[in-house]
Parts: C-alpha cells; sequence; structure tokens
C-alpha cells in the first residue's frame, strides 16, 4: 500500500496499518517512481494472498445495509432490507417497493447498490435491482428478452439482456 496526502500527521497510522511507503503531496516524478520500486520489490518477495487483499478493500457481509430509512410525509419507517422487494430509480431518487407500501429514498441507485448485499441484491437493470428471495420466477419472451415476476408484485420487471446471465448458470451453494 501507498497513501497519497498532504497531511503528514497521518504518516505514522499508514506505516501502523502496514503502509509500503508514504508519499507527501505535492510530490515529484521521482519520488513517486521510488515508490513504485519499493511496493515492486515487496510484492516480488512477498506472496500475495488475494483473500486477504480484498476483505480490507471489499465490505464485508456485516458491513451491508440493513435497515432503510424511509419518510412519508411526516411518518417515518426503519425497513429491514430483507422485507424490500425491490429498488428502481426514479430520476434522483429510488422507489423502494415492499409488500405493504412504497416510497422514494434521495439517493441514487448506484450509491445505494454498493451498500447491498450482491449475493442477495441483484441488478438486472440499470434502473433496477431485486431481492432475490422474493423472486418467484423469470420468463423469456420472444427469445431475447426476460421478465422477472416477484412474489408479492403483480408487474413484470425487465431483465435487461447485459444482466440474463444471472439467470442462466444459476447453482446453489
Amino acid at each position: 500500500m501507498c497513501l497519497f496526502t498532504a497531511y503528514d500527521e497521518y504518516a505514522i497510522q499508514a506505516f501502523d496499518s502496514g503502509a509500503i511507503d508514504y508519499l507527501l503531496k505535492p510530490y515529484s516524478d521521482k519520488r513517486l517512481k521510488e515508490c513504485i520500486e519499493r511496493l515492486n520489490v515487496r510484492l516480488a518477495s512477498t506472496p500475495i494472498d488475494i483473500k486477504q487483499l480484498l476483505s480490507n478493500i471489499l465490505p464485508s457481509k456485516a458491513h451491508y445495509l440493513k435497515w432503510l430509512k424511509i419518510q412519508i410525509g411526516n411518518k417515518l419507517w426503519l425497513l429491514e432490507t430483507k422485507d424490500i422487494i425491490c429498488f428502481k430509480a426514479c430520476g434522483r431518487y429510488v422507489k423502494v417497493l415492499t409488500k405493504d407500501r412504497e416510497a422514494l429514498v434521495r439517493m441514487p441507485l448506484k450509491s445505494l447498490s454498493l451498500q447491498l448485499d450482491p449475493d442477495v441484491f441483484w441488478q438486472v437493470h440499470r434502473s433496477t435491482i431485486l431481492n432475490i428471495k422474493h423472486l418467484d420466477f423469470v420468463q423469456t419472451s420472444d427469445g431475447e428478452q426476460m421478465h422477472a415476476k416477484m412474489k408479492e408484485l403483480n408487474e413484470l420487471l425487465t431483465v435487461s439482456r447485459s444482466f440474463i446471465y444471472l439467470f442462466r448458470d444459476v447453482t446453489s451453494d
């Protein structure tokens, strides 16, 4: 790991966290090259544990969103994400659909998707994320179009061609 910052007081914290080098801004091309060389030397001499590396970067199951606060008028609900059927992009908002209600959350779908457990919430369209635990079935029509039917919804949700692969080779763990 090599950190870039304008605050030198973070250097000790960085080295305590395992930093190999530390660059202060503004840095020169020569200093950046030295940092890269140190990283290459360390990488060549140390076996890389990819799982450990990814666990430091990717959120763990414990950090995925468990509750979502929604407000309709002057009423506020705390919804467990497991009860949410799907999310649909709606301009600058996201429509949250549950069995009992639908509401808008002021958050881009992209930001929300990063906080959801990808084992449970599958993005099936650029504007739709569904909770597969609420999935009833998927159906194809005209050979290329696919739709998802959620247990508690009457409407079919379109699955984009680029996300059809999610349903092609589904195997249980």
